[in-house]
């Protein structure tokens, strides 16, 4: 028995030159979309390159504020710093000054000129020694090491003695005063 196969297959032309000449009988919307599947393909390769280079770039804006920031934390105070060197040098001269002194009086005015080029500084920076003397005992600016019996009835719950001065920085405390209040 012989099989007879009753559709018919268009014979294969496996002849490269008349291949062409096929596909170029074929209709061109089959051609379409490979022609714009490429430039499609071109873009999300363009789209990622893009967001591969932005997160880059912010990877490396992150990192150089991160160095920044602790520059500033580590170096910040070099400016005050830099200011108070001048002062140092005042008292070391004022210490050399003093082994050989004979007149108490000289020291004197040079320590006193150093205080007062140190309080300047300060002032210029924005600390402000808090003014306590005979002030009513304020907690928020003052710290009350002891208590004493006032001399006058005027003094009593007020500040009659400074052990040490308080100071501020632009508004904020940033050392209270230790003081002696009248009872």
């Amino acid at each position: 028995m012989q099989d007879t196969d009753t559709t018919q297959t268009p014979p294969v032309d496996e002849n490269p030159a008349t291949e062409g000449a096929n596909q170029a009988t074929a209709p061109e919307q089959d051609t379409a979309p490979q022609e714009t599947a490429a430039p499609a393909g071109e873009s999300a390769e363009e789209w990622k390159d893009r967001y591969t280079r932005l997160a880059a770039e912010f990877d490396n804006f992150r990192r150089r504020t991160n160095k920044e920031k602790d520059d500033l934390v580590q170096y910040g105070n070099v400016p005050l710093l830099q200011l108070i060197l001048p002062v140092m040098d005042d008292l070391d001269r004022a210490l050399k000054a003093a082994e050989t002194a004979q007149d108490i009086e000289s020291l004197r005015k040079g320590l006193q000129l150093v205080h007062k080029n140190l309080r300047a500084m300060l002032d210029k920076q924005g600390v402000q020694m808090l003014e306590s003397l005979h002030q009513p005992f304020d907690s928020q600016v003052h710290e009350a090491i002891a208590s004493m019996p006032a001399a006058e009835d005027s003094l009593k719950g007020k500040v009659i003695e400074v052990i040490e001065q308080g100071y501020t920085y632009r508004d904020k405390v940033i050392r209270y005063a230790k003081v002696i209040t009248g009872e």
